[in-house]
Parts: C-alpha cells; structure tokens; sequence
C-alpha cells in the first residue's frame, strides 16, 4: 500500500496472471488458514496479505511471482485505491469518536501496563526536591545489513522454508496457522541473520514464500528491497512521557511518578510487551520506595511498532536519566555520585517486590569514580568548542 489508509480493489487478474513471465498472483483470498499473525498469540492481528482496506503504508495487499529472468514489473497491475482518513498520533487515535482499527479495541488501545507501589502522592508532597519532565521520541529504524530475504521449497510433505529471522519456531507457528498446515509439516532453517535488533522476531515474508510454493509446487525465492523492507517491517515504538521524581534533601529517590503513551502503529506486534515492560523499567537499577507508573499502548495508521533493543525500556531512560542530573545539581551533588546513593544492591526490593541478589549496578558505577573524575578535569581544563561540547 502506498497510502496510511485506504480501501482498494482488484481489476483483472486474470489478465496480469496470462502476462509472460508472470507465474501467478495471490491476494488474501489464496490464504488457506488463518490469515492473521502474531508474536503474542492472543494478540495475533495482521494478515500476511490484507483485505481492504489496508492499515499502513508498506502493507502487503498483493503478491506475484515471476518466472526466473522474467522483468519484475508491476507498474501497472490493475488496483484502484481510495484514500481514507488516517490517524497518524496517539492523540488522534485516542480522541473522542475516532475510528477504531480494530473493533474489539475500544479507544484504539492496545493494552495498557501499570506498576503500583507505596504511596506516591504523600511521598511526593513530602520530597526536598520534585523535577518534571516530558520527552517524545520518534519511530526509529533497525538498519540491518541483510534486508528480510528467503526461499522456499517442497521435501516430500514438509514445506521448507529458509530465511534470516531471529526466532525460528514461532515463524514455523505462525506460517502453519496462515497456511493450515501441522507444524510439524513446516520447517525453518534459519540462515545468517544480517542483523535483526528486535525485527526479525516477527514473520514477514516467510508466509508468502511458504503460500507460493504450497500453491505452485515450485520453489521460489524473495529479496525485499531496502525501501520494501523500511516500509514493511517493524520499528521502535515513538514514546510520549511525562512524569516526575522526587528526592529527600540527602538525594535518596523518594518517589516516582510517570506516564507514558507508545504509537503501537497498525497492529499489536511487541506492542503489549513494551507497554508492560516500561513501568516496570521506568524505576531503573534505583531504590524506589514508591512508584505509579502506566503506559499505553495505541493503535494508528503508522508503521507497525515492534520489538528493538529493550522493548522500550531505553526510551523510559532517555526521560529519566536527565531528570536525575537536575535532582542530583539541586541537592548539589555530582551527577554520579546521585546514582551510586540510588544504586540496588543485594538485598533491596525493586519496584515490583522482587528481593535481589547478585546485583552488580553499584560496583559498576563505583569503578568509574576515577574516569568520571579525570573526565570532569578534562572538562573543567578545556576551553572553546571543546568545552561546550562536553556537557
């Protein structure tokens, strides 16, 4: 789909299928099993190939293969789009009377993560010092060096398939279901991933390989392209948060409060992992008496929001971390010495009960005191553009 949202319809497919070179062309209606996948199977929603309308740009709605050395050109296979209105935000996705993506999602929420823990309120009132903050981030790209690529091909009854993913037996699950076939008659073999960061935990063309050569009887092979590929595969979650952290006038953290609104884009993916992880995280490796802590999870019109590198815990940091040096400058301490107080150690409760043993963020920390020092030296010392870039 070359549009966020758009209803679309097919003209002669015939015709195109007769083309030289074509060998076939498969829309939703050639899926034979359960044409919806999903890393979190209660959450499973997005088609291998969709019906109108199409939720994102980049989604596939068609699939046609080629004979070998034919000229891949599908500049006019014959579909008719219409344009649709798309929720791009959180916000519009969230506002009163907006459209809902998927029916059984009331306000276009996914899931929504919560941890509770002491009273934040009163430990907020009571706080020497209180820092707010807000902070967006963006989709972000994983860039891998090998785009999504694969082959397919038939061993007696097993359908084999060959691609670089990260997580092999739940492509074999998930392509079994799209196509009604026994896992068991479905085989992955992973090849070198290129890279994969968190996207290649999802199936992209894995189902489509596996239904051309289900259908064909032929081996077939695919490549995305590097546009296709940023188009069509999954990104980190763009973050709305805001909240704050309190301290006592010795610097101890008394309290933290947050909120967080994540663009889950078209469907679920990651998306209930990362809203569950941040509260969570949000408290980092830190001593934190008391914590109320949510993020949502909301459907848009953007690309689809997956797993990348900490399923949203680094964008929890990139808020709170800052908030500590404004703490740690108003009691008057160094930035770093802030964070050794706070430190977890053995025998701590961290924000969600759990007793911790072994915990190593302190020591850590401490072994820096003189690099941190020299640093602070270097910078006091430098003057010009070197020193302002130090900050």
């Amino acid at each position: 789909s070359p549009h966020p949202h758009a209803a679309f319809s097919f003209g002669d497919l015939a015709a195109f299928t007769a083309r030289p070179g074509v060998a076939g062309v498969f829309t939703a209606v050639d899926i034979p099993g359960r044409n919806a996948f999903g890393v979190i199977p209660p959450f499973a929603d997005q088609p291998a190939i969709a019906q109108s309308p199409a939720l994102f740009r980049g989604e596939c709605v068609a699939l046609v293969a080629f004979e070998p050395g034919a000229e891949a050109d599908i500049a006019d296979f014959p579909i008719t789009w219409q344009t649709l209105p798309a929720l791009i935000t959180p916000a519009e996705a969230e506002a009163e009377g907006a459209a809902l993506l998927h029916p059984t999602r009331p306000g276009n929420r996914l899931i929504e993560g919560r941890v509770r823990k002491g009273d934040v309120a009163t430990a907020m009132a009571a706080s020497a010092h209180v820092v707010e903050a807000s902070m967006e981030t963006s989709f972000v790209e994983h860039a891998y060096i090998e785009p999504e690529a694969g082959s397919a091909w038939m061993e007696g009854e097993t359908l084999v398939i060959r691609a670089c993913t990260q997580a092999p037996v739940m492509d074999r699950d998930d392509t079994a279901l799209i196509l009604n076939l026994a896992p068991e008659r479905v085989r992955i073999i992973p090849s070198a991933v290129g890279g994969g960061f968190g996207s290649k935990l999802d199936v992209s063309l894995q189902p489509l390989l596996g239904l051309v050569t289900l259908r064909m009887g032929r081996p077939c092979r695919m490549t995305y392209s590097r546009t296709e590929s940023m188009a069509s595969t999954t990104k980190r979650h763009p973050a709305e948060m805001s909240g704050r952290i309190g301290c006592d006038a010795d610097g101890r953290i008394t309290a933290v409060e947050f909120e967080g609104r994540f663009n889950t884009g078209a469907y679920s993916s990651w998306g209930p992992t990362v809203a569950n992880r941040v509260p969570v995280h949000v408290s980092g490796p830190y001593r934190t008496p008391n914590i109320h802590a949510r993020a949502r999870a909301i459907h848009t019109h953007g690309p689809v929001s997956g797993a990348f590198r900490g399923f949203g815990v680094p964008q929890a940091a990139l808020w709170q971390e800052p908030i500590f040096d404004e703490l740690a400058a108003k009691i008057g301490i160094d930035r770093l010495e802030f964070r050794i107080l706070n430190a977890l150690r053995d025998g701590d409760a961290s924000a969600t009960g759990q007793i911790l043993n072994a915990v190593g963020i302190a020591p850590c920390l401490e072994v820096l005191r003189p690099h941190w020092a020299r640093a602070l030296s270097d910078a006091a010392n430098a003057t010009g553009p070197m020193r302002r870039g130090v900050g």
